[in-house]
């Protein structure tokens, strides 16, 4: 099967857990990426989370271990059947955070 994805994603380290402060339109919340990339973030959520729908825009404070948090836009691509998770494609990111991101993320795959 081939991967369709355009950037390496990455398992967060438990000891070292990405967190993902999301603002929606009916929802607030801090959750934690189940896995992360440039492009996006999947995100798991402890309880059964209402408010998310498909495209709809969202903004994030991203928190990466041994980095300083920064802001994104992102957008709801997918919506898990248990609503206990969903994915967010990133649509606004700063060219900094970007490469933090990016660094990140190379730290982690080079460690597995």
């Amino acid at each position: 099967m081939e991967n369709k994805r355009r950037y390496i994603r990455v398992r967060p380290h438990e000891w070292a857990p990405v967190e993902i402060q999301l603002n929606g339109v009916d929802f607030l919340d801090i959750l934690y990426a189940e896995d992360i990339s440039e492009g996006g973030a999947r995100i798991n959520v402890p309880h059964e989370f209402s408010g998310c729908t498909i495209d709809a825009a969202i903004d994030l404070v991203i928190t990466l271990p041994e980095y300083r948090s920064f802001k994104a836009r992102g957008r709801i691509r997918h919506v898990g059947n248990t609503r206990t998770a969903f994915g967010v494609e990133f649509i606004s990111l700063e060219e900094s955070s970007r490469q933090q991101l990016r660094g990140y993320v190379q730290e982690v795959h080079d460690s597995s």
